[in-house]
């Protein structure tokens, strides 16, 4: 089971997306625990997430670097 998150610390606008993203994984959880009967299946699971967690990061990185900085990723710029 998942622990609640610490809400009052966030702004408030922030609150329905925690509690969304909360309710999201409990169901992820869910769905692997009944459908990842065998190591296998455990395994394939964790790697999928692993691949899926990597893409998001990249995803959240590049729109963060480019808001801020116009560049599409954190390599510093070639000084000329």
């Amino acid at each position: 089971m998942l622990l609640p998150y610490n809400t009052h610390i966030l702004p408030p606008e922030w609150s329905t997306n925690v509690h969304v993203y909360y309710m999201h994984s409990a169901r992820g959880f869910k769905v692997a625990e009944k459908y990842c009967d065998t190591t296998e299946l455990q395994v394939a699971a964790v790697a999928a997430v692993a691949a899926a967690s990597q893409k998001r990061w990249n995803h959240m990185n590049g729109l963060y670097w480019y808001t801020l900085y116009g560049r599409t990723d954190d390599t510093p710029a070639e000084e000329v």
